[in-house]
């Protein structure tokens, strides 16, 4: 299974099992649901990384940040310090990103 696969599934079985006497495959419903890759400029300008499109038009936009090394000569990243942007260089840093619903 791909990870939107998975995802389609869960939703379908959560919904199985709140709605007694609807349809257990929720197709309809799960048919626009799904993970989208933001466009680079979205990325760039507005720090969305994925679309999240849930049942029922529920949605969230995500931003995925990744472990970064203290500084630039250690040899791998620290995993107990994460640096946060306040400010990047022609927009709002990620952490102030009126776009992005979670950041991950």
């Amino acid at each position: 299974h791909t990870f939107e696969q998975a995802f389609k599934a869960y939703f379908a079985q959560q919904h199985a099992q709140a709605s007694i006497g609807s349809d257990p495959d929720c197709t309809s419903e799960l048919e626009n649901c799904g993970i989208f890759e933001s466009p680079p400029q979205e990325n760039m300008k507005q720090h969305v990384d994925f679309h999240v499109r849930l049942p029922h038009g529920n949605s969230f936009t995500v931003d995925v940040k990744s472990m970064k090394k203290l500084q630039r000569k250690d040899a791998t990243a620290s995993s107990q310090f994460t640096w946060v942007e306040l400010q990047g260089e022609y927009t709002p840093g990620w952490v102030n990103s009126s776009s992005t619903d979670i950041i991950a």
